[in-house]
């Protein structure tokens, strides 16, 4: 077993395994996320040591969970209070654009949950990262959720707040810059411009369930 590329260095959730071990030279591979119940079980074990208390203080609240903007991944365009919470939390899920320059930032206690998504390859539904982000919070976790660019552009960040505010959970959202401002920007091009251009719209390149 050794770590999956691509995934940061204090990630321990996602590993690459051979398929058929002892196979030529090990040259399948796939990837093993972990189920919801894994990650769980090993949040409470690590929590257990708390004790009663602190078990009964988190199952009656208030529960939050934090989405976070990492803007188009450089990290000197990060937020001050996004990278407080990064290194406050006890958990992050953490989408498959965010660098590992922005992951750094994570504090070394933190449980980090890979829920990045490309065409072909989800390795967490959305309805799954949904059950994730509730039941981490009502388990008294700090969680934050880090998403590129902005949560509520093309984020899904909506679907989140909507989800959570539903179950009772308080949702605070730190804004980013969205990857078509950020670019904007680095190219020298203004989104407005007195007199010539008076409006801007972000479309999708996407239909809903293309992927």
């Amino acid at each position: 077993v050794v770590a999956c590329q691509g995934l940061h260095s204090k990630h321990s959730d996602h590993v690459k395994r051979g398929e058929g071990e002892g196979g030529a030279g090990g040259e399948s591979t796939a990837l093993h996320p972990g189920t919801l119940e894994d990650f769980l079980r090993r949040f409470e074990a690590q929590a257990g040591a708390d004790g009663a208390d602190a078990a009964a203080k988190a199952k009656a609240g208030p529960h939050l969970v934090h989405l976070v903007g990492t803007g188009p991944g450089d990290p000197e365009l990060l937020t001050m209070k996004a990278v407080r919470l990064m290194r406050e939390a006890d958990v992050v899920l953490y989408d498959r654009l965010i660098s590992s320059e922005i992951l750094d930032f994570v504090n070394e206690n933190c449980l980090m949950v890979y829920v990045g998504k490309e065409r072909g390859l989800h390795t967490r539904s959305q309805t799954e990262i949904h059950e994730l982000l509730y039941r981490f919070c009502t388990s008294g976790c700090t969680v934050v959720r880090l998403k590129g660019g902005d949560p509520y552009v093309f984020g899904r960040g909506g679907e989140e707040l909507e989800y959570l505010q539903e179950r009772g959970v308080e949702v605070k959202c730190v804004p980013g810059i969205t990857a078509a401002s950020g670019i904007a920007s680095a190219l020298g091009i203004p989104l407005t411009h007195r007199g010539i251009a008076d409006n801007v719209q972000f479309i999708t390149g996407h239909l809903r369930g293309e992927f």
